[in-house]
């Protein structure tokens, strides 16, 4: 059964955490009564009975309805930009675009194309010239229907399911419009084979793309620092949480970091702004060393969040009992489920 409990729950899967708000009802005023994590590698028995006590639903219930958002590995974004816009409205403009130049299969992907600046969906119908700036993104529907099986193993009743990267810049952006953020911000999202990189604006989403390099590609750099042979023992050292790799990090994090210096070498040219802050998301805790390696490589200072007073500047209130003084950068994906946003009208 579900629960008949009004709890809200607010839930953020991916690799390495399970990231929960639980509110006083699951509709609007909201009211933050706790927030919790937890590691998938706990297994499942483990983080169902984690989101079932959560929803306070009884002994009985078997799902908590909740609002989630997920990270499918295959996923993907491109940054397209119209030149002449009337041929958005051309038959096959999209497929074609998706399929010959970006090479995917619309038959096993599921595809959005979002506007750039409100992330509403692309519509014909309206102001071709306002919707020039789009992002094209997707992940294959086995790998969307995976996710939903898992979170129903987990006890979580998807009520609605979103891809975690673009709910998560959606909230960046309402974030650096809230604290008045005017330069470009860089987000990161650090996977074990490769990452995603994303520059945000509190306007839009200038540009994303793929990395071909993620925690996997400290292995051989970290084998030749540490003397270690093989690269199953490599990945327990990394993960082992016993040593600081913190001095270390620009030699093990070499190969990112070349690939996000170029983008944001060639973003800067480009638009003569300068990236301010950086956002490092999807690592897990014990590699939170990775956030400085990266602001300090980079020159950039990582974002500092007060959830609390952003939350509040979208309607959701916390209670006293909630610490959010401590959270970490991760946290904007799960409480960015919280609201919805809209750009404010233009002046």
């Amino acid at each position: 059964m579900l629960s008949s409990k009004n709890k809200g729950l607010f839930v953020e899967k991916s690799r390495f955490r399970v990231m929960v708000a639980v509110t006083s009802s699951a509709q609007a005023p909201l009211l933050v009564e706790r927030i919790a994590d937890m590691s998938p590698e706990a297994g499942k028995e483990q983080v169902r009975d984690f989101i079932l006590a959560l929803a306070q639903g009884g002994k009985n219930l078997r799902f908590a309805p909740c609002r989630a958002c997920v990270y499918p590995s295959a996923r993907f974004f491109n940054r397209h930009s119209a030149d002449i816009p009337i041929k958005l409205k051309e038959p096959g403009h999209f497929e074609d675009l998706l399929r010959n130049q970006m090479g995917v299969d619309l038959t096993i992907y599921n595809v959005a194309v979002l506007g750039a600046s409100d992330g509403l969906p692309f519509d014909p119908a309206r102001n071709l010239s306002a919707q020039r700036e789009l992002i094209l993104a997707g992940a294959p529907l086995e790998q969307l229907r995976a996710e939903q099986e898992e979170l129903l193993s987990m006890g979580i009743f998807p009520e609605r399911m979103e891809l975690g990267s673009l709910s998560s810049a959606a909230s960046l952006m309402n974030y650096m419009r809230f604290a008045g953020i005017k330069r470009p911000v860089l987000y990161l999202e650090i996977g074990m084979t490769g990452s995603f990189l994303f520059i945000v604006t509190p306007e839009r989403m200038d540009l994303c793309r793929s990395i071909p390099h993620g925690l996997d590609s400290m292995l051989p750099a970290l084998g030749t620092e540490l003397g270690v042979k093989d690269e199953q023992s490599a990945r327990n050292l990394l993960f082992s949480n016993t040593f600081d790799f913190t001095e270390m990090g620009p030699a093990l994090l070499g190969k990112l970091l070349r690939e996000m210096r170029a983008s944001t070498g060639f973003y800067e040219v480009q638009t003569g702004q300068s990236i301010g802050h950086v956002v490092v998301n999807l690592i897990p805790p014990n590699l939170d060393w990775i956030r400085l390696c990266i602001s300090r490589s980079l020159g950039m200072d990582l974002l500092k969040f007060d959830f609390r007073a952003w939350l509040a500047s979208n309607g959701v209130q916390v209670s006293d009992s909630v610490d959010m003084t401590a959270l970490s950068q991760s946290w904007i994906g799960a409480l960015g489920l919280l609201s919805d946003y809209e750009l404010p009208p233009a002046a």
